[in-house]
């Protein structure tokens, strides 16, 4: 028994002590996930307050700045997402918990499509009318900057006045673009200028940031009534002697850059534009696919689930020789006139059946 005991006392001690490195291993990474996310919000203040973060397991999001998205700013950005691949790279999956293992396969992934990206950096049109950087501002100013407290508001009114700042580092974006002839479509300049005109000649009391500002500046019991006056003023203040001029300078850039540009729409007008595109595939389906692939996956699809509509079609008695007879056959067969009986009546009655 004793032999037994001391031929497994070495085995016993080294087991020990790779269990004491598993588990070492094992906090460490869960330190480097958390720690990444603090980091990241640091970098985008942003994105922490788009996903709410801001008091989430002690997080503390600065809501009195704005990501710094200058060409430095954004090296910073990709530096970051270098650093955190190199450490997560580090540690050997079979060493982690299944939860670990899945969480850092995920992280090292959307990593990797974000450094993919990183030779397209130059390839989005920041100006762009639907989701641009002034929508993605506003959005933030107005929906998720959280309005709870009087420093709440006074973060706001700081990050009102980082407006120029932000301006001058999409004017640096645009300027290395064209530098590079990488315009946008005319049409999409010419509707971000609509948009932008529509923001300018609002009469400030009608500019969604001063509404939205004041609207949860009232509701604001703890905060007298003197005091969310001053607030108020202070915001209009800041969007006629910042704000406006600093969108003011945008615009009078935007009408020498349409000159520049031309009514090409596709990505494959850019440089590399092809390659651009089958990376944009891969960021936001994860596939491998080609596009070609997709186009004829899609097509494929279109047609099997046609002929299944077409086999119905048939049991209900729709006539036609192709799909494209059977739905038209069938738009006509029921219709109000055509078919009544297919329809509630437009009445009282009909509302509650």
């Amino acid at each position: 028994m004793t032999r037994i005991i001391l031929l497994s006392l070495p085995i016993t001690l080294m087991m020990l002590s790779e269990n004491r490195e598993q588990i070492i291993m094992n906090i460490n990474i869960e330190k480097v996930f958390e720690n990444f996310v603090r980091d990241f919000i640091q970098l985008s203040p942003e994105t922490g307050a788009e996903l709410g973060l801001d008091g989430h397991k002690g997080l503390k999001v600065p809501q009195d700045r704005l990501d710094d998205i200058s060409i430095a700013g954004v090296d910073r950005i990709y530096d970051f997402y270098k650093k955190y691949t190199q450490l997560l790279e580090q540690y050997d999956p079979k060493q982690l918990t299944p939860s670990q293992r899945v969480n850092r396969e995920i992280l090292l992934k959307a990593l990797d499509y974000e450094l993919q990206g990183e030779k397209y950096r130059y390839h989005t049109y920041l100006i762009n009318p639907g989701y641009g950087f002034h929508n993605r501002l506003t959005t933030l100013m107005t929906e998720h900057h959280k309005i709870r407290n009087l420093k709440d508001a006074r973060d706001y009114i700081a990050r009102l006045r980082l407006y120029p700042a932000k301006i001058d580092q999409v004017l640096e974006q645009l300027k290395i673009r064209e530098e590079k002839k990488l315009y946008p479509p005319v049409f999409i300049i010419e509707d971000f200028q609509w948009v932008i005109d529509e923001f300018l000649n609002a009469p400030d009391t009608a500019c969604v940031l001063y509404g939205s500002f004041k609207n949860r500046i009232d509701a604001l019991a703890d905060i007298d009534e003197k005091t969310k006056t001053v607030l108020c003023a202070e915001v209009r203040q800041t969007l006629h002697e910042i704000v406006y001029p600093a969108y003011r300078r945008l615009a009078d850039y935007l009408d020498t850059l349409k000159l520049k540009a031309d009514d090409r729409a596709g990505v494959w007008k850019l440089s590399d534009g092809d390659d651009y595109y089958e990376y944009c595939l891969r960021y936001h389906t994860t596939t491998e696919m080609t596009p070609d692939a997709i186009c004829q996956l899609g097509l494929k699809e279109v047609k099997r689930i046609q002929g299944e509509i077409a086999g119905l079609f048939k049991i209900l008695g729709v006539k036609g020789k192709n799909y494209d007879e059977m739905m038209a056959n069938y738009k006509a067969m029921t219709t109000d006139s055509a078919a009544p009986e297919l329809y509630y009546p437009d009445n009282e009655e009909g509302k509650v059946q």
